[in-house]
């Protein structure tokens, strides 16, 4: 793979392993040396502001040219294990184990709805192509759908036998894909909260993405990614990598992939599509992404 495609997919990736419970990671004046553990973050759809949130109970914003810190969002009383932008950049949810999704003004800081979950916990959310509605997924095995502008349950979505750890809206907004530790992914219309089509992912699913334009759908369970037709659930072809985390770049034309265990990340050429197998892999690790990181915070250009 040239390096245009990798420089092309770094942002994406950044966020794709700074999710991948490293502990000691975020952005800190230029360095790395707070101590949180970083559960999950989120660009902003301009691409200027990365929300990060963490063992600690807060939610905190950055500039992505300085590494700098913006604001704190503070309320929650525990771990925050995923953090979302609505797709107008105006507002962020964030979902946390004590028990609640809170919407903020992105702008101020200010908090604007807080959504109560499920007494097991909330693991993560997601706006919806909208805007007017979150899913959510739990401790509890539960995807639900809220009302952005109450706070209002919508639907309970039942069908998962163990913790749903990723959830995602198709581009469309029509479908509601769930990924959970039972091995499973399950789709589910969005508007009805019918069941679609149950996949069978063959290990822990830890996270779902949709390819930007609705065709695909990606699952990673540790070593493994399974690519899937979005339309049908016909398995299209696995991937062998590490995969606790995927992402596709803004043009679909790349995956990239992340592990927790092997601090190391994949970036698949979507684009050499051949014979149902993508035909070009780079590889790149931690120590490398951590170190661009530092230089742009610093003003030095990246490798």
């Amino acid at each position: 793979m040239k390096t245009r495609v990798v420089h092309q997919t770094l942002p994406v990736l950044i966020a794709c392993l700074m999710t991948c419970a490293l502990p000691g990671i975020s952005y800190a004046q230029g360095g790395w040396s707070d101590p949180d553990w970083v559960t999950s973050v989120a660009y902003s759809p301009a691409g200027d502001v990365v929300a990060s949130g963490s063992s600690n109970q807060v939610v905190r914003l950055w500039d992505t040219a300085t590494g700098k810190l913006l604001t704190t969002l503070r309320g929650h009383t525990n771990f925050v294990w995923g953090v979302a932008y609505s797709p107008g950049g105006d507002a962020i949810a964030s979902a946390s184990f004590d028990k609640t999704v809170r919407l903020w003004d992105a702008a101020t800081g200010d908090p604007l709805i807080t959504i109560k979950g499920p007494a097991e916990g909330v693991v993560s959310a997601v706006y919806s192509p909208a805007g007017d509605a979150i899913a959510s997924g739990s401790f509890d095995r539960t995807v639900r759908l809220w009302d952005v502008a109450t706070g209002d349950l919508l639907t309970t979505l039942e069908g998962h036998a163990d913790v749903v750890w990723s959830v995602a809206y198709s581009p469309d907004g029509g479908t509601v894909a769930s990924g959970s530790r039972d091995g499973t992914v399950r789709l589910w219309d969005a508007a009805t909260g019918e069941p679609l089509i149950t996949l069978d992912g063959r290990g822990n699913i830890c996270s779902v993405a949709y390819s930007p334009d609705g065709s695909t759908l990606a699952s990673a369970h540790g070593n493994e990614i399974r690519l899937w037709d979005a339309a049908t659930g016909e398995p299209l072809t696995t991937l062998t990598g590490p995969a606790d985390f995927v992402a596709y770049s803004p043009d679909g034309r790349t995956l990239a992939s992340a592990g927790s265990r092997s601090y190391s990340a994949r970036f698949w050429d979507l684009a050499s599509y051949v014979g149902r197998e993508p035909t070009d892999v780079a590889e790149t690790s931690w120590g490398r992404l951590k170190g661009h990181l530092q230089g742009r915070a610093a003003g030095v250009p990246g490798n």
